[in-house]
């Protein structure tokens, strides 16, 4: 709906990877909902899977032009394509089996390195580390497509025993250590998100309930769900017997993560139902000046002109993050208001409490964020670049009449080893 009635508000949102993350997740639910759902939900399955395949790719793109490194927020968008697969294979297997390997691909391009940086990283904010928990579960819940036989194949494992016994045998040769392999690392990836919590803690409890929040449901339950496909494995392949300790602590795992995973969507839920006139009724009275579009801030300046893009381990908050608070967001005037006559259709404003699954930062804590890149620049000398790429934008608006935005002060030019005109700082 909100893709109908604010098609510029999403197009501006799928232009930085920080504030696309969400999108990946609509997707996620989207196929969850509408597969076996007759004619009308295969079709809806088939589009958004389809768009889900090429959101994944455009969001790459993205990660290149940002310089950015793998962290949990490149998971609903890329990793996430397993429940395409998974959703896709009921109506077609052959595509369902081709996401599924674009799926392990993106898992083991980034989850080792996302693995790293959470532990070592502060700057990752503590609901995007939560996401780390839903990379190794969903693939491992993709990968039961490998298990499934096809019709015909079904067939004949019914009618002929020997051939049961062969598949049987190959399954537990090699898709059952597998499953053994990957749900070993949903469990350090449970570790990694608990201790990244903890080490936020201090920080992270003082903030404002946001929509960022949400990033603590899907992961849950997508751990629970691989849980129980991993159950399903074990019970279908291997030869540990029924009530053994093992089997019993297993299902004792899976409801503690069904129950705890359930009480927390019910609670953020019920946040969400009650907090939702506030967040969507955009204070635009306080006199802000209107944010830059993504192609004339700051931010774009550091990362084009002075190399500016992650490390390992890194001072300062991801650029893309950065650029998402400089912007803000691009918010839809209902025709007819007092707001819609003086700004148009469209307005930009940082008055929103998240973006993405990063909760929006205050003033303060922004310049020391921009000052934290500011002091890397400067350190780190800019290369020579002879051709450079602008930042990925579906979509531009024009500022007439607002004078120019993002340009660099004096002092702030000085950082960067270069000078350029002064004009007005949006909020500094």
């Amino acid at each position: 709906m909100r893709l109908i009635l604010a098609t510029r508000s999403v197009l501006d949102e799928l232009s930085n990877p920080a504030t696309s993350t969400p999108m990946g997740v609509v997707c996620i639910a989207m196929e969850c909902v509408f597969a076996g759902r007759g004619p009308i939900g295969e079709a809806i399955v088939l589009i958004t899977s389809t768009f889900h395949f090429c959101l994944a790719f455009w969001f790459i793109y993205m990660v290149f032009q940002y310089r950015l490194l793998p962290d949990p927020s490149f998971f609903p968008n890329t990793v996430g394509l397993a429940y395409a697969a998974i959703k896709t294979y009921l109506y077609f297997p052959l595509p369902g089996k081709i996401f599924m390997g674009f799926t392990v691909f993106f898992f083991f391009a980034t989850y080792f390195i996302s693995l790293i940086r959470v532990a070592i990283n502060p700057k990752i904010s503590a609901p995007v580390c939560w996401i780390q928990l839903s990379a190794p579960s969903i693939t491992l819940y993709a990968m039961t497509i490998m298990q499934q036989p096809g019709p015909q194949r079904e067939k004949e494992l019914e009618a002929d025993a020997d051939l049961m016994a062969q598949f049987f045998q190959l399954h537990h040769d090699s898709y059952l250590p597998l499953q053994h392999f990957m749900m070993i690392l949903s469990l350090v990836g449970l570790v990694s998100v608990l201790h990244s919590l903890w080490m936020r803690w201090p920080q992270f409890k003082t903030k404002e309930f946001s929509p960022a929040h949400a990033a603590f449901c899907f992961p849950t339950l997508s751990h629970t769900n691989a849980v129980q496909a991993y159950r399903g494995a074990v019970d279908s392949f291997s030869t540990i017997p029924p009530g053994s300790t093992f089997k019993i602590a297993l299902w004792s795992y899976w409801l503690t993560c069904l129950i705890v995973g359930s009480i927390v969507n019910i609670i953020f839920t019920y946040k969400f139902f009650k907090r939702s006139p506030q967040w969507t009724k955009v204070d635009l009275m306080t006199g802000e000046e209107e944010p830059p579009e993504p192609s004339d801030t700051l931010i774009q300046e550091m990362i084009h002109e002075s190399g500016a893009g992650e490390r390992i381990l890194q001072p300062f908050v991801s650029p893309a993050v950065l650029q998402a608070n400089e912007t803000g967001t691009l918010v839809r005037l209902r025709r007819g208001t007092e707001d819609y006559r003086l700004h148009g259709p469209y307005i930009r404003t940082r008055h929103v409490t998240s973006l993405g699954f990063d909760i929006t930062m205050d003033e303060e804590e922004f310049r020391q964020e921009r000052a934290a890149l500011m002091d890397w620049v400067a350190k780190n000398a800019p290369r020579t670049r002879n051709r450079t790429l602008s930042i990925p934008s579906m979509m531009k608006l024009t500022s007439k009449g607002r004078g120019i935005y993002g340009t660099f002060r004096d002092e702030e030019a000085q950082h960067l080893g270069h000078r350029r005109s002064t004009t007005m700082d949006t909020y500094y």
